[in-house]
């Protein structure tokens, strides 16, 4: 029996608050190659254009999607992330609340995301694998999922810590320079791939992965 194909995001979020009710100010999620750290666009054989549309318009804009203060049903802000953003980068969080030129609202994003999902998972059974930080961001998208009223059809494991990945690649001096943090969603995503590409390239050229 064949194994199920293996699709891989990285997903990052910048937000108000750091409890899985979140205010979400951007969002990037990135799909990609984990053995040689490729970004990649949405399958050209999806005929479905309903799919995939957050994908397409980060791979193609090399942009996070940023929401800034607009509406999210249920989200909450956190003083202390407000006093982080003004002590860690208060410039560019001026730019994320006073952006206006997404075409998105969250509500959208989590539609989209539900429906790729699902459509990866129940008609494609794909693996689905989506890395971030902890469980930090796979949280938040989780719980404000379930606040709009949508399907969650991902399971448990799907979600991977790609902080594993970043203390391997540096223990073991994989990379040959350590990336920048910037903050931004998308940067992160590539910042992040960095490391899991570093970890699974190694093992796949000593022909550990299959």
């Amino acid at each position: 029996m064949s194994k199920p194909k293996q699709v891989h995001f990285m997903l990052d979020l910048e937000t108000l608050d750091t409890a899985p009710t979140a205010h979400v100010l951007s969002a990037a999620l990135v799909m990609f190659d984990p053995i040689t750290g490729e970004v990649l666009g949405p399958p050209r054989d999806i005929e479905y254009t309903f799919l995939f549309n957050a994908v397409r318009e980060i791979f193609n804009t090399k942009r996070s999607i940023v929401f800034g203060l607009a509406h999210q049903n249920g989200s909450t802000i956190s003083a202390k992330t407000l006093a982080w953003w003004n002590k860690q980068n208060k410039a560019y969080f001026d730019t994320l609340i006073k952006d206006d030129e997404t075409n998105w609202s969250l509500q959208e994003i989590l539609i989209d995301f539900s429906r790729t999902m699902t459509h990866l998972t129940k008609v494609d059974e794909c693996d689905v694998h989506i890395w971030c930080t902890g469980t930090f961001d796979i949280d938040i998208v989780k719980n404000a999922t379930e606040r709009y009223g949508l399907a969650w059809r991902l399971p448990y494991w799907s979600g991977k810590d790609v902080r594993v990945a970043r203390q391997i690649a540096e223990t073991f001096d994989l990379l040959d320079h350590t990336p920048e943090v910037t903050h931004d969603a998308y940067d992160d995503c590539i910042r992040q791939i960095k490391y899991v590409s570093a970890v699974y390239g190694k093992l796949n050229n000593a022909g550990s992965v299959r």
